[in-house]
C-alpha cells in the first residue's frame, strides 16, 4: 500500500498492525512522503531484516522498546534496501501486468508522460521489455538509483530522445532524505 501518513493517525503503524492483515503473505505499507515504511513479520523475513540486522547506513530500523527485534518501521536506507529486496520477488509477469496497469491509469487520466524516480535493475528490465514489444502506450523516463541500479546509465534508452516511449533521464541523487524519516 502506499500514502499512510502518522501525523493523520496519530501514531505510527508497526508490524503487529500489519500482521493482523496476514502472517503468511507480505504486506508492506509506504508512507506518503516515500522515504519510509512498515512491514508486517513476512515481509522482513522475506528481505532478511531480523534482530541480528544492522541499521544501514543512512537508514534506521525502528526496533520494538527494549530489544533488538524490528517493530517494522523501517526508514530511509532501510526501507529502500526492503522495496529492492521484495522487488527481486516480482516475476516478469507480473511486473509487465503492473506496468500495463499504471499505464492505463495515467493515460486514463489524460497524462502522456511518466516517470520511474528510482529505477532499480528489475524495473528498467521491465521498461525495456515494455518498450521493444511495443507495449508503451505512454511515454516513460526512468532515473536510475544512484546506489543500486546505475549499471543501465551505458543502455541504449540513455539518450535525450525516447525509444519506443522509453528513455533513461539520468540518476537519482539523495542527499537529505526526509522530515519523516
Amino acid at each position: 500500500g502506499f500514502g499512510y501518513d502518522d501525523a493523520q493517525l496519530d501514531y505510527y503503524p508497526t508490524k503487529a498492525d500489519l500482521d493482523k492483515v496476514s502472517t503468511d503473505k507480505p504486506v508492506l505499507i509506504i508512507h506518503t512522503s516515500g522515504h519510509l515504511s512498515v512491514a508486517n513479520s513476512k515481509a522482513l523475513e522475506l528481505a532478511g531484516i531480523t534482530s541480528e540486522s544492522e541499521d544501514p547506513k543512512g537508514g534506521i530500523i525502528r526496533r520494538m522498546e527494549n530489544s533488538q527485534e524490528p517493530n517494522g518501521v523501517l526508514e530511509e536506507n532501510a526501507h529502500f534496501a526492503m522495496l529492492f529486496n521484495l522487488n527481486k520477488l516480482i516475476d516478469s509477469e507480473l511486473q509487465d501486468r503492473m506496468l500495463e496497469a499504471s499505464q492505463g491509469l495515467y493515460a486514463k487520466y489524460g497524462y502522456t508522460t511518466a516517470q520511474e524516480g528510482r529505477a532499480t535493475s528489475e524495473g528498467y528490465e521491465a521498461m525495456k521489455r515494455a518498450s521493444k514489444n511495443d507495449k508503451l502506450m505512454i511515454d516513460l523516463v526512468a532515473y536510475a538509483d544512484m546506489v543500486s541500479s546505475s549499471d543501465f546509465m551505458d543502455s541504449e534508452y540513455n539518450t535525450p530522445e525516447y525509444t519506443n516511449h522509453f528513455r533513461i533521464g539520468g540518476v537519482k541523487l539523495n542527499f537529505d532524505g526526509s522530515p519523516q524519516g
